[in-house]
């Protein structure tokens, strides 16, 4: 598995805090949010928010916290 970085070239683990931006493209979220990384999936970061919700986020749009 290749490393996933952030936008500011920060690499991403499992259970990073991470800050997602507003959506890009076809992303399913409605706006920024704070969450933890939950999983890497086809070359995207699976963001969870504090309510549980999972978003699919592009690595563009995130940025560790």
């Amino acid at each position: 598995m290749s490393t996933i970085k952030d936008k500011s070239d920060n690499i991403l683990s499992i259970g990073s805090t991470v800050e997602v931006g507003d959506p890009l493209g076809d992303e399913l979220h409605q706006h920024g949010f704070t969450g933890t990384v939950e999983a890497f999936r086809n070359g995207n970061v699976v963001v969870e928010d504090m309510d549980g919700n999972q978003f699919e986020v592009s690595p563009s749009n995130v940025i560790l916290y």
